[in-house]
């Protein structure tokens, strides 16, 4: 089998593009998640954000650390 060949078979059995797929980049795991599953508790913005900032959150508050959060938690800044 050539190179060609394993192309045209790729083509038409539509395994490349079930290929290209599974290369996709997956986002690594979010730990504070993680933490929140382990211990069984609800993915609520506040038991999210006890478990990522333990010593409070910061003083100030940006758009950008918004965006830091999982979507489900988010709130619109405007």
């Amino acid at each position: 089998m050539n190179a060609s060949t394993i192309t045209q078979d790729s083509f038409a059995s539509g395994k490349l593009a079930a290929d290209n797929s599974e290369l996709k980049k997956t986002e690594p795991p979010d730990p504070v998640l993680q933490h929140l599953e382990n211990l069984h508790l609800p993915l609520t913005r506040e038991n999210y954000l006890e478990a990522a900032y333990p010593l409070g959150l910061p003083d100030s508050w940006s758009p950008t650390d918004e965006a830091s959060l999982p979507q489900e938690i988010r709130r619109i800044i405007i």
